[in-house]
């Protein structure tokens, strides 16, 4: 909870903290996960926190919102990194592959990273509570 949620937060205070400073407003982006959205069998207090994420992104819109303030949430599913290792070899396999996501491959980094520069910028200047899900299409397939 420390390192998923509790550190978001306090990073965010601070950041809210200086774009109030200057004054200009400004973007807030966290990503959670799509496990914010869905539950897994043996990581509860990982999916508890990155639903707290999202929730606590919507709560500073609401907040800080009407100072020019946006704050949003890229969530990932299966991204090609260290964290999912072990679950990428499922994609060698074309059923599991497709069970995982109907793209059959894991997300790159960098697609997470173009998300996240879409709603830092002002591309996104309507966006504001917003979760744009970033997963190959897992989340539309499954329940």
């Amino acid at each position: 909870m420390r390192l998923n949620l509790t550190s978001c937060y306090l990073m965010s205070r601070l950041a809210v903290r200086q774009m109030r400073h200057h004054q200009r407003g400004g973007a807030l982006v966290h990503v959670s996960s799509v496990s914010g959205f869905r539950g897994l069998p043996r990581a509860h207090a990982y999916c508890a926190a990155k639903a707290g994420m999202i929730n606590l992104s919507n709560a500073m819109s609401c907040a800080y919102v009407g100072e020019g303030i946006r704050s949003n949430v890229v969530a990932p599913g299966y991204i090609a990194t260290g964290m999912v290792g072990g679950l990428l070899d499922g994609f060698n396999d074309p059923a599991t592959a497709q069970a995982m996501s109907p793209m059959r491959r894991p997300g790159r980094p960098e697609e997470i990273a173009n998300a996240c520069l879409f709603l830092a910028s002002d591309e996104a200047s309507y966006c504001s509570g917003s979760v744009l899900v970033v997963d190959g299409g897992m989340t539309a397939t499954q329940g």
